[in-house]
């Protein structure tokens, strides 16, 4: 059974974008987890964030993690804040080869800059509190996403080198 290759890292990283081409790339099937979660609710994220708020998210988004690994052959993105649960983070190392997808804060406000509101975290904030709100939002989840199996930074990021990190895992 082939592994499934999860791609971490903070929202705008481009982790949906890599992950499609990683899985053309490795002929392997892509999936996005947050728009599983959205399958299983049956509404979008916002909408749970808004009728159920983050820890109904959060439980659902486990679940459909768990639904997930229990497949092969996948290439999976995954939200910014899934692996800072401990039990996802554990299922993270028994069932997955894990790639974080490193960026800094200024290149990523830079691409949440212009869609921020359509993300439940960022929504509420004043543009001029976007960044250091996602520089402190960063701080506190890269020791989780430094766990990964391997760390891949996307500034100058091609397919070949993120292809090339996967292969040597």
């Amino acid at each position: 059974m082939a592994k499934p290759i999860c791609l971490l890292g903070f929202m705008g990283a481009g982790k949906t974008r890599w992950g499609k081409q990683l899985a053309n790339k490795l002929q392997r099937r892509f999936v996005d987890l947050d728009k599983a979660i959205e399958a299983k609710a049956g509404m979008t994220v916002s909408q749970i964030f808004e009728s159920y708020g983050e820890g109904f998210f959060r439980q659902l988004e486990t679940e459909s993690l768990q639904d997930v690994l229990a497949q092969d052959a996948l290439v999976v993105s995954l939200g910014g804040g899934t692996p800072c649960r401990e039990e996802n983070l554990k299922l993270l190392k028994e069932k997955a080869t894990t790639i974080y997808l490193k960026s800094n804060a200024g290149m990523l406000h830079s691409r949440l800059v212009t869609n921020y509101k359509s993300r439940p975290l960022l929504a509420a904030q004043e543009p001029e509190n976007l960044l250091p709100f996602i520089q402190n939002l960063l701080a506190q989840r890269e020791p989780y996403y430094h766990q990964a199996d391997a760390i891949v930074d996307v500034e100058g990021l091609t397919i070949e080198k993120l292809t090339a990190a996967v292969s040597v895992l």
